[in-house]
């Protein structure tokens, strides 16, 4: 990717991610607070609070543009790959967030997850054998398709991330007053930078 291609990327990013944080402040009643130096930027996106109510919480936003149905899964980073022999870590294990939050774009739902809970689910699915990972194979087919190094994912099924969470929260973006064309026009696309 080009160094104006990333630019647009990450200010994208940061638009919809100010988008996003912005309507659950109005939806819980809460301020918000976004981290914009670049060192802290990896702990966490933004945080809400309400001192009145006394509770404050650090979210991290994840898009999703694949999964079609609450019966499929969540797609959670666990590493980058830097080169086709090393890695490191991603979102579950670098984020300080105490929520994360999913923003699932065909369903135009968002998902919101305790980050410890997830945490031990992915690593009980693990230890039992039944945690499937999709980790591409071909890095450079990867990197042609999505301009980026490639990520492998822990699939984890929604029911059983909402089953492990009873605090988890699922929203439409109606429920957050959010306009999917507007948050659609966010999106950054590579064909309009090849």
């Amino acid at each position: 990717m080009d160094t104006m291609a990333f630019n647009q990327s990450i200010q994208l990013t940061h638009m919809r991610e100010n988008l996003i944080g912005s309507a659950l402040a109005r939806y819980f009643n809460s301020s918000i607070h976004f981290i914009e130096d670049n060192e802290r930027r990896s702990e966490y996106d933004f945080s809400l609070y309400n001192p009145i109510k006394g509770w404050a919480f650090k979210f991290e936003a994840q898009d999703d543009y694949y999964t079609e149905s609450m019966n499929g899964t969540l797609c959670i980073e666990l590493f980058r790959y830097i080169s086709q022999e090393e890695k490191k870590e991603a979102k579950l294990f670098y984020t300080k967030a105490d929520k994360l939050v999913f923003i699932l774009n065909r369903l135009k739902k968002l998902i919101i997850v305790d980050v410890k809970i997830l945490k031990k689910l992915v690593a009980d699915l693990e230890s039992s054998g039944q945690l499937l990972i999709n980790d591409p194979e071909d890095h450079e087919a990867w990197r042609d398709k999505h301009d980026t190094n490639p990520t492998a994912c822990a699939l984890v099924p929604i029911e059983e991330v909402l089953l492990a969470d009873p605090k988890a929260r699922v929203f439409d973006f109606d429920d957050l007053n959010l306009k999917p064309e507007l948050y659609d026009q966010l999106r950054f696309r590579k064909e309009n930078h090849d």
